[in-house]
């Protein structure tokens, strides 16, 4: 069995001024409200293996019900036209009262912005943020595409990558302007789901990472923010 390990270690202290301006309620909140956005683009491309023109349409609603959210997120986008069109709909939902969320669908989670961010993941999770600590778990199976480090797999459509998924999570300990925090995920790919066989031919393997984080924030003299993190990960290329 040939493994290789990758190790990565990331270590940032930032410290910052920051202005701050107390802004009161100028009147009571409302028991229910609408809210939403829609916005677009359109992306032109020179490669081969992608359509020159295309277009995105993000909409975004939210129903707030005296503290009851009900949100609802969807996109939709066509990159060139006819047999190579690209369809992507996607569909999630984040459902929360007072300090309780749940998610469901299509959605991204943060645990730290070198080691979980940007990605979209089919799946379920919850966070639970009380003034004094927060807790957040996820788990579910990428949906974005990834190269495979082979031109032939990103070329021919009919092989399918490998299945990967995800379960983290993460543990804050203060508010959110003063707390460490703690967060933690595993990433592995199904070896017996996509095209295995011819995968097993052109040289990929399933992989696996570990990744762990630890976070410091706080707030001095309120116009003072200080902010330190450290980053581990670990990739296993080969898991048979």
């Amino acid at each position: 069995m040939n493994k290789t390990v990758l190790v990565l270690v990331i270590l940032l202290i930032n410290i910052q001024m920051l202005i701050c301006q107390d802004l009161s309620q100028l009147k009571q909140e409302k028991w229910s409200s609408f809210s939403g956005f829609l916005g677009g683009s359109t992306t032109y491309s020179t490669l081969n293996t992608r359509t020159p023109l295309g277009y995105y349409i993000n909409l975004g609603l939210n129903w707030k019900i005296k503290g009851f959210n009900l949100p609802l997120n969807l996109s939709y986008g066509v990159n060139g036209f006819g047999a190579n069109t690209i369809n992507l709909r996607r569909l999630g939902f984040s459902p929360g009262y007072k300090n309780l969320t749940l998610h469901a669908g299509y959605r991204s989670y943060q645990l730290n912005n070198y080691l979980l961010t940007g990605k979209t993941i089919i799946g379920g999770g919850i966070e639970w943020n009380p003034k004094r600590f927060g807790i957040l778990a996820f788990y579910g199976k990428f949906n974005d595409l990834y190269s495979a480090g082979n031109d032939y797999f990103l070329l021919d459509e009919s092989i399918r990558a490998y299945d990967r998924w995800i379960i983290g999570g993460k543990l804050r300990f203060g508010t959110e302007n003063n707390h460490f925090a703690l967060g933690g995920m595993k990433i592995y790919e199904d070896p017996e789901s996509g095209s295995f066989d011819s995968l097993k031919i052109l040289g990929i393997s399933p992989k696996q990472n570990f990744g762990l984080n630890a976070d410091l924030k706080l707030n001095l003299f309120k116009k003072i923010q200080f902010f330190a993190s450290v980053v581990g990960s670990t990739v296993t290329n080969n898991t048979e």
